[in-house]
C-alpha cells in the first residue's frame, strides 16, 4: 500500500544526472534512514545518457514493498529544473535537497526534521562534513570539517535579516542539502533556471528576502558534502564565475529593494568583493596579465568599502600587496594548492 500524501512529513529532492558511479550509494542511504513511513524520496533524473536511469529503476524494483521512492524524469535543463519539478511533485510538510554523489548518516531525515518540528520554525540550517574522492574507486576520506556553527547554535532564533547577514558575512552557508525549509516557503520561491552557477545561493538569499522567517542553526553535521575532482566545483571558469558575479548583483539589489537597510546592503557587497577576488585567482592561474590587472585595482577600490570579518580582510589585502605580474608563478601554485584542498 502505497503512503497517502496526508501522512507524508518530509519530501527529500534528489536530482541526478549521469550519476552510474554514485547514485546506488545514495540510493541505499536513503533506504536506511531511520523515518521509515513519513518521508517521500523524489529522485528526478535530469536527462541521464548513462545508466543512471535503469540502475534506479533496478533498485526501486528490488524493494516491492517499500513506497517512498519515485523517480520522475526532467529534459536535461539544468539542476534548478529538477529541483523545481521536485519541489512541484512534493507532498511533505518540509522539504530536503539531496545532492546525488553525496553521502548521509542513518539519522539525517530524522535529526533534520525532529529539529525542525521540535523548534516550530520555518527553517534549520545545519552545518556538513566535507569529504574528497581519493580515487577512481570512490574510497573517500574526510580531509577536514571547517563548518563549525558551535557559536552560533547557542542563539534562540534568527529572523531573515539576521540569516542573510550570516550569509554575506561568510559565516552561514546556504548549500540546499544545509537546510530543512517548510514546503509552504517554496510557494512563490523557486531555483533560478537561467542560471546554472551558484544558483543555490540566489535561492535562498530570495527566499530569506522575501520571506519573514523564524529559524534555527544547528552545530551537528549529518550530511557528507563529497568533493570529487571532476565536479563542477573543481571545473569552474570565466562563465561560472560571471554568472556569480551576476547572481551577487542580483542579490545585492533585492535586499537594498526589500530592507532599505545600509548595514545589510553593505554586507552584500561582500559577495562581489568575494567574487572579484576569485576572479583574480582565475586570471592569476590563466596567467592572464590584463585581467589580472583589472582585478586586482577593482579590488584595491572596493577594498575600503567591504564589510568582510576583519582576519579575512586584511589576510587578503597583505596578498594583494605582494600579487604583482612577475610573482604571478608563484601566486598561482598557491591558488592551485588552495583550490584542491577545497
Amino acid at each position: 500500500m502505497k503512503i497517502s500524501h496526508f501522512k507524508i512529513l518530509s519530501s527529500i529532492i534528489v536530482p541526478v544526472l549521469n550519476g552510474e558511479n554514485y547514485i546506488l550509494n545514495i540510493l541505499n542511504d536513503l533506504k536506511e534512514q531511520d523515518e521509515p513511513g513519513q518521508v517521500e524520496y523524489l529522485i528526478v533524473d535530469n536527462g541521464s545518457t548513462d545508466h543512471t536511469v535503469s540502475l534506479i529503476k533496478k533498485f526501486i524494483n528490488s524493494i516491492p514493498n517499500d513506497h517512498r521512492f519515485i523517480l520522475y524524469f526532467e529534459k536535461r535543463m539544468g539542476v534548478s529544473n529538477a529541483r523545481n519539478l521536485g519541489i512541484k511533485k512534493s507532498h511533505g510538510k518540509y522539504i530536503i535537497f539531496v545532492d546525488a554523489d553525496d553521502r548521509l548518516k542513518r539519522t539525517f531525515v530524522s535529526s533534520y526534521v525532529s529539529k525542525i518540528e521540535n523548534d516550530e520554525a520555518d527553517i534549520e540550517f545545519f552545518p556538513f562534513l566535507k569529504v574528497c574522492t581519493l580515487d577512481s574507486e570512490e574510497k573517500n576520506e574526510i580531509i577536514h570539517n571547517d563548518i563549525n556553527y558551535a557559536k552560533l547554535a547557542r542563539r534562540n532564533f534568527y529572523s531573515s535579516e539576521e540569516l542573510l547577514k550570516l550569509i554575506f558575512r561568510f559565516r552561514l552557508h546556504g548549500y540546499p542539502f544545509a537546510y530543512i525549509s517548510k514546503r509552504s516557503l517554496w510557494k512563490s520561491n523557486s531555483f533560478p533556471a537561467q542560471i546554472s552557477f551558484t544558483e543555490d545561493l540566489l535561492a535562498i538569499a530570495n527566499l530569506l528576502v522575501f520571506n519573514d522567517v523564524k529559524a534555527k542553526i544547528n552545530s551537528q553535521p549529518y550530511y557528507f558534502y563529497v568533493q570529487r575532482n571532476n565536479s563542477v566545483v573543481h571545473r569552474v571558469g570565466w562563465k561560472e564565475a560571471s554568472e556569480a558575479e551576476r547572481v551577487a548583483k542580483i542579490i545585492i539589489t533585492n535586499v537594498a529593494r526589500r530592507f532599505h537597510n545600509r548595514r545589510l546592503t553593505s554586507l552584500a557587497q561582500n559577495l562581489i568583493y568575494g567574487q572579484y577576488y576569485f576572479q583574480l585567482e582565475l586570471s592569476i592561474v590563466a596567467e592572464d596579465t590584463i585581467k589580472f590587472l583589472y582585478y586586482r585595482n577593482l579590488l584595491f577600490t572596493n577594498f575600503i568599502l567591504t564589510s568582510m570579518p576583519f582576519k579575512s580582510r586584511i589576510a587578503r589585502f597583505i596578498l594583494l600587496i605582494f600579487l604583482i605580474p612577475r610573482k604571478m608563478k608563484i601566486a598561482e601554485v598557491y591558488f592551485i594548492l588552495r583550490r584542491q584542498r577545497y
